[in-house]
């Protein structure tokens, strides 16, 4: 199930996720995969941070100031729009199990 490398060593296969604010007048939290990367976690998190630097969330819907703490396991963002101040988080988790990608 796993990839290897032209070594034959497993290359983990990381999601990329976004939990955001979603919705207008009866707002939920929602999660997105943004993709899926094979490499190391830290190539993993350098892909996830350029994704939280220039993601355009549903809210705000115009951005003024968007400041970016790192997390244990990804990305903590604050998005400043004209009269609130939305968060998301951006997350890499290690993929363990793809029903699509067994062998029948």
């Amino acid at each position: 199930m796993y990839p290897t490398d032209d070594e034959g060593a497993r290359v983990p296969t990381w999601g990329l996720i976004v939990e955001e604010t979603g919705g207008l007048r009866d707002r939920r939290w929602e999660a997105f995969p943004l993709g899926d990367f094979e490499g190391t976690r830290e190539e993993a998190m350098a892909r996830l941070l350029e994704r939280a630097k220039t993601h355009r969330p549903e809210h705000p819907r115009i951005a003024k100031r968007r400041t970016i703490y790192e997390t244990i396991d990804g990305y903590i963002v604050f998005v400043k729009g004209a009269t609130e101040t939305f968060h998301l988080r951006f997350s890499v988790a290690e993929l363990v199990h793809d029903s699509a990608s067994q062998k029948r």
